[in-house]
């Protein structure tokens, strides 16, 4: 090690040297008293430090401005105070040897000699928790504990640590693997689990909003309290046949679902000939695909004051098909109309 211009003095600490031990009282804490011997070259003996109250001994202080050496090897030494612009060293501990530095990095231990945090080309370890700031807004990192449970993970706080601004975590057994997204650990807003039954996602909040120029579902069925919440559109002649003596009116008939819910617009037209008077006259039938699951009517309206129900058989029913049965004054009518809807089958 080569001579430095660093004096103990710069860092507010005053030396007293002096051929007996200390005598009086220090000015500051940490000011130094070193006892050296007699001759042309005195050796220091030893040295003090003043802890406020009282000197207290200290190892033997080496100061690089005491040595004129261009090169010093010492195999073993203690030195109190050590004073360079830079030192370098192959690897360095504490006196307990729970924090140190080596080739592999930096590191701290515990007791038991566990590591606690190291730092190394391949990134930084920590044991327990990480956070970006020590107090006021800040992100948590916690192994072992998100507030108010036993579960590691990541969360925004400040200086009430009780009440995270939003966390992240998961937990996982032998069954599924969960994670979950909030602003409370005891009931997340988002919670995905995937587990051997199958992945699922969840959803709890007093109001959720979408929004986007565009949003697109790829799922099989959607539900909204146990019901289908699709949407289309159906071609009538694809689903619905018209017996022989009926027809679609001016093209006016229309199938659609809306929110799980079926809903059939019936213009009906007899072709030929007059309505018999008090008849369920078969019109047309639905396709199995869109069959209520029980039996539905609705009114059917009709010119000459003909006045009928409009009624769909379902599963259980002998003949899955629809029906007008009409009463008229003078069976003379030959136009109908009617609606009925009914949720998709479950």
């Amino acid at each position: 090690m080569s001579g430095a211009d660093i004096d103990p003095e710069r860092l507010g600490i005053e030396r007293t040297r002096s051929e007996t031990p200390p005598q009086g009282e220090g000015k500051n804490r940490g000011d130094l008293w070193m006892q050296y011997g007699t001759g042309d070259k005195p050796a220091l003996v030893a040295e003090w430090w003043w802890d406020g109250s009282e000197w207290e001994p200290i190892p033997v202080a080496m100061y690089l401005d005491q040595l004129s050496a261009r090169d010093v090897q010492v195999d073993a030494a203690v030195i109190g105070l050590l004073c360079a612009g830079i030192i370098r060293s192959g690897s360095f501990t504490t006196a307990d040897g729970l924090v140190g530095f080596d080739k592999s990095g930096f590191w701290a231990k515990d007791e038991d000699g566990n590591t606690l945090f190291k730092a190394t080309g391949d990134g930084v370890h920590a044991v327990g928790g990480l956070q970006t700031a020590s107090s006021g807004d800040r992100v948590q990192l916690s192994q072992t504990l998100i507030e108010g449970t036993k579960t590691g993970g990541l969360q925004g706080i400040g200086d009430d640590k009780t009440h995270p601004y939003w966390l992240i975590w998961g937990t996982h057994s032998d069954e599924f693997d969960r994670l979950s997204m909030g602003t409370s650990p005891q009931q997340p807003q988002f919670t995905a689990v995937a587990s051997r039954e199958g992945d699922s996602a969840s959803m709890v909040a007093g109001r959720v909003n979408l929004a986007g120029g565009s949003i697109n579902m790829y799922t099989s069925k959607v539900t909204v309290n146990e019901l289908p919440a699709g949407f289309k559109d159906y071609n009538p002649s694809s689903y619905l046949g018209w017996s022989a003596d009926y027809e679609d009116y001016n093209g006016a008939t229309r199938l659609y679902k809306r929110a799980g819910v079926y809903f059939l617009e019936l213009n009906i037209k007899v072709r030929t000939g007059v309505v018999p008077s008090q008849k369920i006259i078969p019109v047309v039938r639905l396709d199995p695909s869109i069959m209520p699951d029980h039996s539905l009517d609705v009114l059917a309206y009709g010119t000459s004051y003909a006045m009928g129900r409009f009624h769909v058989f379902g599963p259980g029913e002998s003949q899955p098909q629809g029906t007008i049965s009409i009463g008229t004054a003078n069976t003379t009518a030959n136009f109908f109309s009617g609606q009925m809807f009914w949720a998709e089958a479950r």
